[in-house]
């Protein structure tokens, strides 16, 4: 026995010593996991690009188009006129630039309401020009851009009560802040990403998004980096500017994905400039549909993709009821004869 255990004493402590050393080793020779994102609101456009888009991928990835479209139906429906509205903050004076009273757009849904005009979602338009279904009589889409903390608090009660919809584009960067990015400068308070999820999964609501860092205030950026909208900035070579808008674009859509679960096909532009780059990188990023600000109503194509691009908006802040219905009236009269509704 005392023969049979000096036999493979050596052997066993070799085995041990092995053991030991490939243990320390291990976790040096196995990739280091991916970094998860961080808060909400607190991931730099650089950082992101750092990554890579396969660290920074969430599980089920974003949702791509589905080129589908309604051509070769039993029956193609005909194109439709649709008058897209656009809004920003909402206060009880309606005071300052960007802003509407509450008391205004009461007045604006309810006489639309009146009127007969219907209240889509961006996802009913998606679906009339890419599948041919087919969207209510009068359809008209509401928006508000920035993400402000009065559409939660404000907006969405009300749509709720007159059983309306919306699409909201809130500014990634701005999310939950009532200060502007890394400094100390306040600015009008913005809704959280739990609020928006709460709005999300009323069906009320729909999120798009307003870029993540692309909608900045010159005076609080730093020399050299004050980005008109998503025009590039000066020297900005092509192929940078068109990594940053696609991961810009795509940072967007993934923090509303994680945080807010939303599934963002909408784009619009800040102050409604865009470029050709930007348009090529929305697509790439998985945005079905870009807005701009061009006061004029959009005529959606069924299986006519392209119609879904660069869609225009009436900025309507500012004016009552009545010029709101008229000013409808009018953008529905130069739509090239489209009649507003299936």
């Amino acid at each position: 026995m005392k023969g049979l255990w000096k036999q493979l004493l050596p052997p066993a402590a070799l085995y041990l010593v092995f053991a030991a050393v490939w243990a320390l080793l291990l976790p040096w020779a196995l990739p280091a996991p991916p970094d998860p994102l961080p808060p909400a609101g607190t991931l730099p456009v650089d950082r992101y690009l750092a990554l890579g888009p396969e660290r920074a991928e969430p599980a089920g990835g974003l949702m791509a188009p589905v080129p589908c479209p309604a051509q070769g139906r039993a029956r193609t429906p005909e194109p439709v006129a649709l008058p897209i509205l656009m809004y920003h903050d909402i206060s009880d004076t309606g005071e300052g630039g960007s802003t509407v009273a509450w008391t205004t757009l009461r007045d604006h849904l309810l006489a639309l309401r009146r009127e007969g005009y219907h209240t889509v979602s961006l996802s009913q338009v998606a679906d009339f020009v890419l599948w041919g279904i087919p969207l209510p009589d009068k359809p008209v889409l509401l928006t508000f851009d920035d993400g402000y903390l009065s559409n939660h608090q404000r907006l969405f009660p009300l749509l709720d009560g007159l059983g309306m919809k919306a699409a909201i584009f809130p500014i990634g960067v701005h999310v939950g802040r009532t200060e502007y990015k890394d400094t100390l400068s306040s600015i009008t308070p913005h809704f959280s990403y739990a609020q928006a999820a709460e709005m999300v999964r009323s069906g009320t609501v729909e999120l798009g998004s307003h870029t993540y860092d692309m909608h900045r205030y010159a005076p609080l950026e730093p020399e050299g980096q004050a980005r008109d909208g998503v025009l590039p900035l000066p020297g900005e070579g092509r192929l940078r500017y068109c990594q940053r808008l696609e991961a810009d674009f795509r940072l967007s859509a993934r923090m509303l994905e994680r945080y807010a679960g939303a599934s963002p096909i909408a784009l619009a532009y800040p102050q409604g400039l865009h470029t050709p780059e930007s348009e090529g990188a929305r697509k790439q990023a998985g945005y079905l549909i870009s807005l701009t600000v061009e006061p004029e109503v959009s005529v959606l194509r069924p299986g006519g993709a392209e119609s879904l691009s660069l869609l225009g908006r009436f900025a309507v802040d500012d004016i009552p009821a009545d010029r709101l219905l008229e000013t409808i009236e009018k953008g529905l009269e130069k739509a090239e004869g489209v009649t507003p509704g299936p």
